[in-house]
């Protein structure tokens, strides 16, 4: 009986392997699926299911095969490289990472497994470790052009710019792909806030590769990040044409679509952000195991708000939270720890659930949930209907009181912020160094404070002797004091960065200065924000060019210090 099961076995496999050559592949996946009914022991049946199920996009019945096999053969290494590839098509990359390690384990030097580990880490943003992993791999063989052109792709992350270059041209040498290494080159000059040579490096990739969605969406964000709204736009286009729902694109356009004020279909595409490996390692992913909510009414029920992205994310679209309390049984809002006793004061929350607390989690059993930037898609925002009833968070007032008495009542009192988070993808564009804010300290009738936290703040120390900022920042331990500090200061002027949403928050004067080609939030050529109606912008009329801005923000200082 057994043998003549084995012979129907090895006769059906061979039928299966014929459909999947004459491209059958759906009909060789299904006679697998019965094969592994007929002999549910046989792992090579279980291995070839998983893989035809994954070539046609069933990736749960894949990772369900590939698991039954790995049950029956632990020790047979393709099926954890198979694994590890399906997490990855997944967008698991940490159950990505277990696999190809486990992989390792099995075969310590194989070549496919630290390329593959070394590019993981790097979509992880692990550098460190995706730079030994490709060393680790570049002692067994030293001339694998794709190999070099992943350590250069590593190497630009690292912001080792010349090295990178020089990994490249290697790569070029020893016969990479040229098409994929010019778009990489683009992204280095890109990233190096070289038009030209970004914009020379991608069009030779084009010409390589013209039907290359990837580079078509390099050149849309080229031209969007250096103010050429309807190249970027064109080339978006493209992009989609050939691939109507790729998420990287859509997510791009989104940026562009939002920034000239296009809601409706801005905010459908936004909701591409975590669907990418970029936007994935730039926001982490925002995924429950619960329903999303779509904006109904759920007055029985309950639902979670996560803030999945920035610290001024939160700030600015927390304002939503007391809108959905109308529509909603019970409201739970999960948030970064640091901001929880600003949040506190936020109206319709029932309850905050900081970030990584399990036991919060254990006791609230929520029905559905929500990013919390999918909100403004949910309520249809646009000009004419955005939310904008200031102040919606309040600081405390035994806080209040200790900055009160810190400051002096006798002159108008402006706090400073000239740079935010070296680790923002933005960040060479929105900061500054502090001797560009000179032209600020001669307007008479005014004191400054900083509220600069990190490396910049070292720059206090190398202003003239003449110049007196009082240096606030280490007396900054929690967003609790910013909040109230900057609730009994006149006047912010800040850069672009967390401070300046927490002030527009609070319903305080902001004075908030934008690079040429602002976030888009800003949207253009606005000297107000429709988000926080007390701030006025001030704009670079050329990349990079902050003398002339802070030439009109002295200007308007010392007309508020003659009126005040």
């Amino acid at each position: 009986m057994v043998a003549r099961r084995d012979v129907l076995t090895r006769s059906k496999k061979k039928k299966a392997q014929q459909l999947a050559q004459a491209g059958r592949i759906a009909d060789a996946c299904q006679l697998f699926a019965k094969i592994c009914q007929l002999d549910p022991l046989d792992h090579t049946a279980w291995l070839n299911f998983g893989a035809y199920s994954g070539q046609l996009g069933r990736l749960d019945d894949a990772e369900r095969a590939f698991k039954q096999a790995l049950q029956l053969k632990p020790d047979e290494a393709s099926i954890s490289f198979n694994l590890a590839r399906l997490s990855e098509l997944k967008q698991d990359l940490r159950q990505a990472e277990n696999y190809y390690l486990r992989y390792l384990d099995l075969k310590p030097q194989a070549l496919d497994g630290l390329k593959a580990l070394a590019h993981l880490y790097l979509n992880l943003g692990r550098l460190d470790e995706a730079a030994q992993t490709a060393q680790q791999a570049m002692l067994s063989v030293s001339h694998d052009s794709a190999l070099l052109n992943l350590y250069a792709n590593i190497l630009q992350d690292q912001q080792r710019y010349d090295e990178a270059y020089e990994h490249y041209q290697s790569a070029l040498k020893l016969g990479a792909n040229p098409g994929e290494v010019y778009a990489n080159l683009g992204n280095l000059f890109h990233a190096q806030d070289d038009f030209e040579q970004s914009l020379s490096s991608y069009k030779k990739s084009l010409e390589l590769a013209p039907r290359s969605v990837a580079t078509l969406n390099s050149l849309g964000f080229l031209y969007y990040k250096h103010g050429h709204f309807e190249e970027a736009r064109d080339y978006y286009e493209q992009a989609l044409k050939l691939d109507p729902g790729n998420h990287a694109v859509r997510w791009n356009r989104s940026l562009l679509l939002l920034t000239l004020g296009e809601f409706k279909q801005g905010w459908q595409d936004y909701e591409s952000r975590n669907q990418t490996v970029e936007t994935g390692r730039q926001f982490g992913r925002c995924a429950v195991d619960k329903p999303r909510w779509d904006g109904s009414e759920i007055q029985d029920k309950t639902l979670l708000v996560i803030a999945e992205q920035g610290l001024g994310d939160t700030f600015q679209f927390c304002r939503y939270l007391p809108l959905i309390r109308e529509r909603v049984g019970r409201l739970l809002f999960e948030c970064p720890a640091k901001l929880e006793p600003v949040l506190q004061t936020l109206q319709g929350v029932d309850r905050l659930i900081v970030q990584g607390d399990e036991a919060a989690y254990a006791e609230e059993n929520f029905d559905c949930y929500t990013p919390l930037l999918s909100l403004p898609g949910i309520y249809g925002t646009d000009f004419e209907h955005l939310p904008n009833a200031i102040p919606y968070l309040f600081a405390d007032d035994q806080r209040r009181e200790h900055w009160r008495s810190q400051l002096d009542a006798d002159t108008i009192t402006v706090g400073l912020v000239w740079a935010g988070n070296p680790d923002n993808p933005n960040d060479r564009r929105r900061s500054m160094s502090l001797d560009t804010l000179l032209p600020l300290f001669k307007v008479p009738g005014v004191s400054f404070y900083s509220l600069q936290f990190g490396e910049p703040a070292t720059q206090l120390a190398q202003l003239p002797s003449d110049v007196k900022v009082l240096d606030l920042g280490p007396q900054l331990a929690e967003f609790a004091d910013n909040a109230a500090l900057l609730s009994e200061l006149d006047l912010l002027i800040c850069v672009d960065t967390a401070a300046a949403h927490l002030a527009g928050a609070l319903g305080r004067p902001i004075w908030n200065l934008l690079p040429a080609v602002a976030d888009w939030r800003w949207f253009l050529d606005r000297t107000d924000s429709p988000w926080y109606p007390q701030m006025r912008l001030f704009r670079q009329s050329e990349p990079g060019e902050w003398t002339p801005v802070i030439e009109r923000v002295a200007s308007a200082l010392a007309a508020l210090s003659a009126d005040g």
